[in-house]
């Protein structure tokens, strides 16, 4: 066996270091937590704007609808379309969190 060489800090000394060693993770841990929050917040914003502006052009054409078989075709593309857009964001914000819990980037 061998005997280890590193003093051990005993009395205010070691609770400075320790409280340092804290406050650097606390600060690592704080950048992640923002970082995830930007990136997840910026996805979700542009998802936004992408849908309002879909969701307006489907009004618009709904307007302009004369008869119920354009109707039911608008409608149900519609449909289609923004359950597959919410499932593709749930999807991406899944992906930013599961990236974030390991250390990757979902960029």
């Amino acid at each position: 066996m061998t005997k280890s060489t590193k003093k051990k800090m005993v009395g205010p000394e070691a609770v400075i270091e320790a409280e340092e060693a804290m406050a650097q993770g606390m600060q690592r841990s704080a950048e992640a937590v923002q970082d995830v929050a930007k990136r997840s917040s910026e996805a979700y914003a542009e998802f936004l704007s992408t849908r309002m502006k879909q969701d307006m052009q489907f009004q618009r054409e709904l307007v302009l609808c004369r008869d119920f078989a354009t109707l039911y075709a608008l409608q149900t593309s519609f449909m289609q379309a923004a359950v597959k857009d919410y499932a593709a964001q749930m999807q991406q914000q899944v992906a930013i969190g599961m990236a974030a819990m390991g250390g990757a980037s979902a960029r």
